[in-house]
């Protein structure tokens, strides 16, 4: 140290240093603090990088360096020794995270083969409605070949066209990711590996990826080449399962839509004029030509006094059937149920039955008196009696689908308007009875809020994977640095679908559950894909960065072109992590406690009853379809970087394929259906994974010239051609229903073959039977109210 000129060590070397020492074990650790010392004093870089993560230039090292123990070492062999252990460290920890993924995965597989058949009406409960797939399932494993064995038409008409279109999409991308990764794997990484000069340093792993080739060299016409065999073998097999997609849409149109449904519309904006039952009834029979095509129509009332009320009787008699299904259950007379009054039990407790009979008997002349109230209002034609919208019911379909394809059918267009109609146990009736301006201003503040949680959100995240990555855990770090960024992204993510469906519910913009589970799918999915796939590039400094582009929107381009590359070992990680969370769904934990819950209280097949359905934010189909498209997305957009990473999304892929091919049909209810809505967005979001691929690859082969060049003037026209795609997907595929042709083709077999549906569309609070308000009452909002 005393031949070596102290200097002052640049702002990016300590960072440099923290970096190279997390990769050394702990029997290095001593000697490489002094060498590295010795490094950060002497070395100046002639320029300093402008990324805070490129390595500078040690061009000014000294040659020889003498120890603290009088050894002398090359500097060359200081860096050999830092490089390989690096390389053992970045090895290490794909290696450990694989093993502990997978022993984990096999763990929770052993438990849940124990479990299963202790509680069938968990784990199997729909098994004995299918013949084919039931003598499987009691055998070792006989679940896994019972998932596999089902056709696609058997799960349509089981679990409905959305369920059986979500994994459709799995088996599909899941054979598109395993052929696409092996030419890769076959083709693009052997000739990184031998035909590279060495770039990616110590990260053996890299020795196969784009890292590892020479910038501007011959390889990158290969990789240029490789973008447009991947955007056009997508695009040939999306096209091909759009077609097949049409069919299972129309013949659920025709056939799998209960008869009230397929014959009934929902309107919104109701003008004044026509707020009543009868008047809107009469104007769609003049529509027709003054024929009585109009079965019935009902215009939402004004239940704002009503609906309080009626909510806390509601709870109210469920809370009475609890007590009295758990006074019957306990053995001894005397220990009746009980209840505190209070928060904390201030005021004592009485008895649980008293109290609710009690206040059943206090609530029901209330609502009584209100509903007469908003009836002799509705009579009467009071202003304000009526909110705008309603639901019109014709004889047959066939008016049902003239009235939803006529482009005008009032003065303004938008009133009158014509939708879907949601099942009836389905619906959200505080969306569906809303003003137009109340809509308004409550989606102006859930995209206020949704913009607020995803600049709160993301610092949060990116500090939980910093951390989980600088925690220096000594000999355990490989293990460490493989585990603890990517599992603690992967639960700061799964918690997001909470914090989104406590958005869309405070707003109350959706008028039907199905439907808050799309919106969760399309604003979830837009989260993922910043906060894991653009999170490489951007989002550790999330505030700087929107200046910088705001500024400068090239700075976009060329922070991909630098950073993302880098980051494909984090995404090999990332995706092992599926195997484990995938196959911890398996047990069903939240349904499982619940069943033995309420078995203590009621009989197993009430408890089945009061358990389901799983909870929807994580569990949902909106959460898992996006998360099943940001698992392909990782694929698609890193693939060609990492050729590896394909083939970790086949497998993460065949795994989900596996797990939700047998929950969805064998272990989980029917919940409502809209028909292959979520798998249509899914086909979207690949496309938009294609649009961030071409960019990136477009820009990471600019920037490795520094300039245009051949490779990149080749993948650059990809970049508008996906977005053509994208624009002809949305204009041209047709899919919401068929021709009208097709439609009146066969008019009495698709009215006779029409299943009955249990409901009607009327608000809930305005029945007196409440039979007809548990048929009505949407399951979710149900399970919500006993939680």
């Amino acid at each position: 140290p005393e031949r070596i000129e102290a200097r002052p060590c640049p702002p990016t070397m300590p960072r440099l240093h923290a970096r190279l020492h997390r990769n050394l074990t702990s029997a290095y650790s001593t000697v490489a603090e002094e060498i590295l010392g010795l490094i950060l004093q002497s070395a100046v870089p002639t320029t300093l990088p402008d990324a805070p993560d490129d390595v500078p230039d040690f061009r000014r090292l000294p040659t020889n360096i003498t120890l603290r123990n009088n050894t002398n070492v090359t500097t060359k062999e200081v860096l050999q020794d830092v490089q390989q252990f690096a390389s053992n460290a970045t090895v290490e920890s794909f290696g450990w995270a694989v093993l502990t993924h997978l022993a984990l995965a096999a763990i929770i597989i052993a438990v849940f083969e124990g479990i299963r058949e202790r509680h069938p009406l968990v784990y199997s409960a729909n098994a004995f409605g299918y013949p084919a797939a039931l003598k499987f399932v009691p055998s070792r494993f006989g679940w896994v070949r019972a998932s596999m064995v089902m056709k696609q038409k058997q799960i349509v008409h089981s679990v409905g066209l959305d369920a059986a279109m979500m994994l459709d999409f799995l088996v599909n991308f899941r054979n598109a990711a395993f052929v696409i990764g092996m030419s890769m794997c076959l083709i693009l990484a052997p000739l990184n590996y031998y035909f590279g000069n060495g770039s990616a340093g110590s990260d053996q792993i890299a020795y196969i990826t784009i890292e590892n080739t020479k910038a501007g060299g011959w390889l990158d016409w290969l990789h240029a080449i490789a973008v447009w065999g991947v955007v056009i073998g997508l695009q040939f097999q999306i096209g091909k399962k759009c077609n097949k997609f049409l069919h299972y849409r129309f013949s659920w149109l025709e056939r799998e839509i209960p008869k009230l449904r397929a014959n009934t519309i929902m309107v919104t904006g109701i003008p004044p004029e026509l707020q009543s039952d009868r008047k809107l009834a009469e104007f769609f029979n003049q529509v027709f030509l003054g024929g009585d095509a109009v079965q019935s129509a009902y215009v939402t009332r004004n239940t704002q006094e009503l609906q309080p009320l009626w909510a806390k009787l509601r709870d109210a008699r469920e809370s009475l059937s609890e007590a009295e299904a758990t006074l019957k259950a306990n053995k001894a007379d005397e220990a009746r149920p009980m209840i505190g009054l209070s928060c904390f039990g201030l005021t004592g407790k009485v008895d649980s039955i008293e109290h609710y009979t009690k206040l059943i008997e206090e609530l029901e002349p209330k609502v009584e008196e209100a509903r007469e109230k908003v009836k002799e209002d509705v009579a009467n034609g009071r202003e304000g009696a009526y909110f705008c919208s309603g639901f019109v019911t014709f004889h047959h379909h066939i008016y049902r689908e003239v009235a939803l394809n006529l482009r005008t059918l009032y003065k303004d267009r938008d009133l009158l308007i014509r939708e879907d109609p949601p099942e009836p146990k389905d619906i959200v009736w505080s969306g569906v009875c809303r003003s137009a301006r109340s809509h308004t201003m409550s989606t102006l503040l859930g995209y206020a809020l949704l913009a607020g949680l995803l600049f709160a959100y993301t610092p949060t995240v990116i500090a939980i994977t910093s951390v989980a990555e600088r925690v220096d855990m000594g000999a355990l770090q490989s293990y460490w640095q493989g585990l603890a960024p990517t599992v603690g992204l992967t639960i700061m993510t799964s918690c997001l679908p909470t914090f989104l469906l406590m958005i869309i519910n405070a707003c109350g913009l959706l008028r039907s559950e199905t439907e808050i589970q799309h919106k969760l799918q399309i604003f979830y999915f837009w989260f993922l894909v910043f906060l894991v796939l653009l999170a490489a590039a951007f989002a550790q400094d999330l505030y700087g960065f929107t200046i910088k582009f705001l500024i400068n929107p090239w700075h976009l381009f060329s922070l991909m072109a630098k950073r993302m590359p880098s980051a494909t070992n984090f995404y090999m990680n990332l995706l092992v992590v599926d195997w484990s969370t995938d196959a911890m769904q398996l047990i069903r934990l939240p349904v499982f406690f619940k069943f033995n819950f309420y078995k203590r209280i009621y009989s197993e097949k009430e408890a089945k009853a009061h358990s389901e359905p799983e909870d929807q934010d994580y569990y949902g189909i909106g959460a898992r379809s996006a998360r099943m498209t940001i698992t392909m997305a990782i694929g698609i957009v890193f693939g060609t970087l990492s050729p590896p990473i394909w083939l970790l999304c086949a497998l993460s892929l065949g795994m989900k394929r596996i797990v939700f091919g047998y929950l969805l049909v064998f272990a989980e209810n029917r919940k409502p259906d809209l028909g292959g809505v979520f798998w249509v967005f899914q086909l979207w979001g690949i496309w938009t994974a294609c649009l961030i691929y071409t960019v990136l690859m477009t820009s990471v082969l600019y920037f490795r010239s520094e300039g245009w060049n051949g490779p990149a003037m080749i993948t650059a026209p990809a970049v508008p051609y996906v977005i053509w795609i994208m624009r002809r997907f949305t204009r041209s595929f047709l899919w919401e229903r068929p021709p009208f042709n097709e439609i009146v083709k066969d008019l009495e077999v698709s009215s006779r073959e029409r299943q009955e549906m249990t409901g009607q569309y009327v608000q809930p609070e305005m029945l007196e039977d409440w039979a007809a308000v548990g048929a009505t009452r949407s399951e979710f909002g149900a399970t919500r109210s006993r939680r």
